[in-house]
């Protein structure tokens, strides 16, 4: 678990929301498709997270 305290979501379509939103994340971000992504950047780090995110999200509406 990578928060404190389990979250409760009160409605049923903000659950359903999210799981859509969990389906869609697994099905394109991709340890995979993270390594090439990281290929492209020169001495990928830290540092460079908000450069690695951006990549990730354009590789993805590329191939979407």
């Amino acid at each position: 678990m990578e928060t404190s305290k389990p979250r409760k979501v009160q409605s049923p379509e903000k659950l359903e929301v999210l799981a859509e939103a969990k389906a869609v994340a697994e099905e394109w971000v991709t340890l995979m498709r993270l390594s090439h992504v990281l290929d492209k950047i020169d001495n990928p780090c830290m540092g460079k997270m908000r450069e690695i995110i951006i990549a990730m999200v354009e590789d993805i509406k590329v191939e979407s």
